[in-house]
């Protein structure tokens, strides 16, 4: 590069030299230099387009995006024909902060019937890139979205990315039938059944979550995610027989992976595999010794099984610590109160848990925890709201029936 300089200050500008400086300077990340030699060369050749829109790349990769702004403005009106300079405008005017001129030019191209999907879908990806610091930006990507998807429905990645606004905005229902929408055009866009999966999972479908997460792990039998949600939806209905099999597949492709880890030592103590469940809890101890999840579920199934519950008391008191307003901790560490005998502590964490929107089994725990305090009224109450929570809970029913645990 010194030598190529030196020519230039002995002998003027020289298009080789100035060729091998901008490439030189360029792969050494001195872009604002490369651009500079850039244009040094366009004063040689000013009528050549293709060393202009160069330039201008260059000073958008030094960052200097008023001079790519400025030469990209020109070469528009040089060649109002050239929609990849057009969109690249837009993108320097959306760093720029000028939302309304950039919106302007990128509104031209995807109005402009002759040019087609691939360019138009990337004026939605740059819409969507800037959309973090401009919200208003993702209504716009998406209501150019919707239109290609139904100009063009054969193009999965508008699907696609209406899929991926959908599940950011906690619109499931949406983002279930657009990623369905892309198995259907591409079913090996392995991504889009784990966005089915998800949806499915957080509407609370875990039937329908099973049966396409069958197909999915058919089609992807390596694939982790897959694994794991059709694991999960075998636990969350109690199914856990079944969810042995791909929950131990999906941790033999990610050991290490902590959710995966926790929820196949549930599903082992459900199924009294107790040692198996230890063991994965112990595990995933040693990898995150302070994971307050792995604490809280260990925690949980030794106070069940009435096993070294002082060790579950700190185990529980450590999860709590963490996540104070947690619902499911404050349950775990009442319910290891009640183990030991605390009934008044028990008390006091069990209630607060059914406040926070406890489940059926945190209601029954507290209508378990008055009978051992002695108001069998209250305790009779609290199973009942347990029992409106949960229908099925034959248990409970039998429970309610006596009148006592």
């Amino acid at each position: 590069l010194e030598l190529y300089n030196k020519i230039i200050e002995n002998y003027g500008l020289e298009w080789n030299a100035l060729q091998r400086i901008a490439e030189l300077s360029f792969r050494l990340g001195r872009f604002s230099e490369s651009a500079h030699a850039l244009e040094m060369m366009i004063e040689i050749d000013p009528s050549n387009y293709d060393l202009r829109k160069l330039t201008a790349e260059t000073y958008i990769s030094a960052g200097e995006l008023q001079k790519a702004k400025s030469i990209l403005s020109e070469l528009i009106e040089l060649k109002p024909s050239d929609v990849q300079a057009k969109i690249r405008y837009g993108e320097v005017l959306l760093q720029l902060k000028e939302r309304d001129d950039a919106l302007k030019i990128l509104n031209e191209v995807v109005s402009d019937d002759s040019v087609g999907f691939e360019l138009k879908f990337q004026v939605v990806e740059s819409l969507f890139k800037s959309a973090g610091e401009d919200v208003s930006l993702k209504g716009k990507a998406k209501e150019i979205l919707k239109n290609l998807s139904s100009k063009y429905p054969n193009e999965w990645r508008a699907h696609w990315l209406l899929g991926i606004i959908a599940s950011d905005e906690k619109d499931n229902e949406t983002a279930f039938n657009e990623f369905k929408k892309v198995v259907d055009i591409n079913p090996k866009i392995v991504e889009a059944w784990r966005g089915i999966g998800i949806a499915l999972y957080e509407m609370g479908k875990f039937d329908e979550l099973i049966r396409v997460m069958e197909d999915g792990v058919e089609k992807f039998p390596d694939d982790f995610f897959l694994n794991f949600l059709l694991g999960l939806g075998y636990h969350r209905l109690e199914r856990n027989s079944e969810a042995v099999q791909p929950l131990e597949r999906a941790l033999s492709l990610d050991p290490k992976n902590i959710d995966v880890i926790s929820t196949l030592a549930l599903v082992y103590d459900a199924i009294g595999e107790v040692s198996k469940s230890d063991s994965l809890h112990e595990l995933g101890l040693k990898i995150s010794p302070d994971n307050h999840l792995i604490l809280n579920n260990y925690s949980y199934t030794l106070a069940e099984r009435g096993e070294k519950l002082d060790i579950a008391l700190e185990m529980a008191k450590k999860a709590v610590e963490q996540e104070p307003e947690n619902p499911s901790y404050l349950d775990t560490i009442g319910w290891v109160y009640f183990k030991l005998g605390d009934y008044e502590k028990a008390r006091d964490y069990i209630l607060k848990a059914v406040e926070k929107g406890g489940s059926s089994v945190v209601v029954e725990h507290l209508g378990d925890v008055y009978f051992k305090l002695g108001d069998k009224e209250k305790a009779m109450e609290y199973w009942k709201k347990a029992l409106d929570k949960n229908p099925s809970n034959e248990k409970l029913k039998e429970k309610i029936k006596r009148g006592q645990m």
